[in-house]
């Protein structure tokens, strides 16, 4: 099951067209580990990683945080 902040995370993901091998490429990680970030183990990410995120997926940080569904 995922965890709000793994499915923004996947919605980043997909609004920025990337693929999960390009998405897990852009971080260093394998697409195993961005799969387990999108469904269940995004509590478990850094800060730094999950600031990365937002630079590769070009979406504010706030993005992954407010309350109300952001326009896409």
């Amino acid at each position: 099951m995922a965890t709000e902040l793994g499915t923004r995370i996947r919605k980043a993901r997909h609004v920025a067209r990337l693929t999960p091998e390009q998405m897990a490429m852009e971080l260093g990680v394998s697409v195993g580990t961005l799969f387990r970030y999108e469904r269940k183990d995004a509590a478990k990410l850094s800060v730094g990683r999950l600031l990365r995120i937002a630079d590769v997926t070009k979406r504010p940080i706030s993005f992954f945080f407010d309350d109300e569904e952001d326009a896409a």
